[in-house]
């Protein structure tokens, strides 16, 4: 689901390395790793009903087998 966010966040990693400064380069790593898992995190909260609804169709369809 977010494949160019991770794109980006491997993009990001990349250019730390030229940053010098070891408390600058910290922060950058955190946010950037945040603002990814905070993406992520939105994703799961998202597709979580309509996985529960998959879920039960599912084992409704293995049931009446």
């Amino acid at each position: 689901m977010n494949r160019v966010h991770y794109k980006l966040l491997a993009d990001s990693i990349d250019s730390l390395n030229e940053e010098k400064n070891p408390m600058e380069k910290g922060r950058r790593i955190v946010e950037n790793f945040k603002n990814f898992m905070d993406l992520c995190k939105g994703d799961i909260e998202g597709i979580g009903d309509v996985y529960k609804e998959m879920k039960s169709s599912i084992y409704a369809f293995l049931e009446k087998k």
